[in-house]
Order: C-alpha cells, then structure tokens, then sequence
C-alpha cells in the first residue's frame, strides 16, 4: 500500500502584487520534507506529489494575466522542481482561444495538467478541442486532459481538480493490499476502516508542522489501480465472477457504498468511487486485449457510480455523432447520479484492437466505441 498523491491545493491572492510571494510560498514549501516525515509516521511510501490550483477564469479576473503568461510564470518556478511531480490548473468555462492554446500548453509543458468543465451548449467546439489536444499535443500528452461533466472537485486525483482552500489532500494506492486482507465485503469495510483511522491520525500531525501549507483537507478513498495493483482483479476476487460478466454492477455499487459510508466518517474528499482507467490496470488491459471487456461496459460502469470514463484509447476517424453520443450519455449520467464524472478519451491513429504505446501508462489496446 502507498500514499498514491499528496496533493496541495493552492489558494487564490487577492492582489497581483501577492502573486510573486504566492510562488515563493510554494517554492518554500518543500514535498520533499513532507515526503520523508509523513513517510516516517504511516510507513507509506509517497507515489507522487502535486499542486493544484484555483479556476485561471479566477486569476485572470484579478490579474488580467492571459493563459500562456501566467502558465509560464507558474511553471517557471515550480515546474523544474523535482520535488513536485504534476500542477493542475481547471477551467470553468470554454474560450475559444484554447482551441490553439491548450495543445500547446500540454506539449511545451510535461508536468502540467488541464481540465474543462464540460457545457452541453459547447459540444461541438468541445469535440474539436478533444481532436486537437490528442492530434497537435500528441496522445501522451492528452493523457493529461480531461473534462468535468460537473464542476471540478477537491481532490488529489488528476486531471479534474480544483482548489478552493488552502491545505493538503491525499489518495491512496491500496488495491492489492485490500486483495490480500478482504476476503469478503465486511472484510473491506474493516480493512479501510483501518487505514482512514490511521492515516488520519498520523497525517494530522505532520501536516501541523507545515503551517504555511494550511490544514488537512480531506483523504479522497477511492478504489483506483496502478497497473499490476489492479482494482479488476479485486472486484473479481471478491465478486467470485470474471469482470465484467452479470453481478461486476451491483459489487461496484456495493463497493461504493463502503467507500461512501468510510467517507462521511473519516473526512473524505473528492470522488471516492471506484475507478477504473483502462490505461492504468493491467488486468482491465487484459480483459480489453482479448475481447472479454468493451467499450460499452466502461459506459454502463458509471450507471453505478464510477467516477468515470478514464483513459482509454479510441480511434481518431471515429464519427462525430458517436463522440456527441458519448458526451451526451455521460452529460445525462452525470445529471443522473447528481455527481460529477471525467472523461479522458485518446485519440489515436490505430485501429480497435490494435495497442498503443502512452507513455508511463505502457501498451494500451484500443477500443472501439461502438462496441
């Protein structure tokens, strides 16, 4: 098990004179240290640390800065740290301008971040944007791009994030360790029970000794996977079934349920469902490689709460009405469960079936979508 992200979540200066000392306050404020104590303290290893910011629509409010100046001033300073792995900036609203802007951003700029909240008046020119992201800045780079069908939440998890106070946020990498200690449903609850109790315990304390970085958040408990740390392996664990076959629904709804319940007790923040990006869990690439898992399911996964469609790879020519389709369905789902939903779709020069090579994320078949 590990700390998957420390995220801190960066307040908005009032005046642009603080804008120079706002940096210089995240400079100061070392993930590193951070690292080491709260490592110390749980015995958790951190996987990846984080800054988040407020909506730029905020910030070019007060301070007039257009998007390309103030990205540069940010990642001038904080981009060349290595104690920093990822910066996420949310949109609020579409602007033309980001037709142009955001794939080049996403190129020139490899720690960064972006999302849009999605508006259904916008469909085409959101579609157009998804295009250009995955063509211009390139599909590893559209693996850093996503919409919000639902305004941005406070949470570590990346891209759909905000930040609308000053303090810290973590996530967890623990499918595997749940696999080996749940062998049932009530297993789990105790098990993560468990962890929320102790890592709250322990964080609280060091986070006090980083005054400048604010207070505790909250713990974002989602079920998401890391490649071999695979949360379909999980569910078919405690399922008894292959993923995906009659009964995969109602075990994510019943996990969810947990995750709900740990959430509203153990201070929980941002999405706290299980996830389940393509890219990202070896086993859901499996099961997509061989013909066992399709388009659709990721689709009717959300039905039951899952925080979205994440990560995968669909071919470039598909036709616009299918892609209107998909963001109509997750718009109507999203409007559904009263929650919010991301969406990470690739866009690829490859045929359903073949896989292709995102990066960190490794091969990843692609899907067709009316499949």
């Amino acid at each position: 098990m590990k700390i998957r992200a420390i995220a801190y979540h960066a307040p908005l200066p009032e005046k642009f004179i603080e804008l120079r000392e706002y940096v210089d306050n995240l400079i100061r404020f070392s993930f590193d240290e951070l690292r080491k104590i709260l490592s110390r303290e749980t015995g958790l290893e951190v996987f990846t640390r984080r800054v988040v910011f407020p909506y730029y629509e905020d910030f070019k409010s007060i301070y007039g800065l257009d998007l390309e100046r103030f990205v540069a001033l940010i990642y001038e300073e904080l981009g060349e740290r290595k104690d920093i792995d990822f910066i996420s900036i949310p949109f609020a609203e579409y602007d033309k301008n980001y037709m142009d802007v955001f794939p080049e951003l996403l190129l020139n700029y490899p720690k960064l971040f972006l999302s849009l909240k999605y508006d259904p008046l916008n469909i085409l020119e959101d579609i157009e944007l998804l295009k250009n992201i995955s063509v211009r800045g390139g599909w590893i780079n559209a693996t850093h791009f996503a919409f919000s069908f639902g305004n941005q939440l406070v949470t570590p998890y990346f891209p759909a994030t905000l930040s609308d106070s000053k303090g810290i946020t973590f996530s967890l990498l623990y499918p595997n360790f749940l696999l080996n200690h749940s062998k049932e449903e009530k297993d789990l609850e105790k098990s993560i029970t468990y962890i929320a109790k102790h890592l709250l315990s322990k964080s609280i304390g060091v986070i006090e000794e980083f005054k400048e970085t604010g207070k505790l958040i909250g713990i974002d408990y989602s079920l998401s996977p890391w490649m071999n740390d695979s949360v379909a392996n999980l569910l078919e664990k405690l399922n008894g079934l292959t993923f995906s076959l009659p009964g995969t629904l109602s075990k994510i709804f019943e996990i969810n349920n947990v995750l709900l319940r740990i959430s509203m007790r153990y201070r929980g923040v941002g999405y706290n469902e299980i996830m389940l990006p393509l890219a990202e869990d070896n086993h859901l690439k499996y099961l997509a490689k061989s013909g066992e898992i399709f388009f659709s399911d990721f689709l009717s996964f959300i039905s039951v709460c899952v925080a979205g469609l994440d990560m995968i790879p669909i071919p470039s020519w598909t036709d616009i009405r299918i892609l209107e389709g998909v963001f109509n369905d997750l718009y109507s789902l999203a409007q559904h469960k009263g929650r919010t939903i991301g969406l990470r779709l690739i866009l690829v020069d490859a045929e359903p079936g073949e896989e292709v090579d995102l990066g960190i994320f490794g091969k990843t078949p692609v899907l067709d979508p009316i499949e």
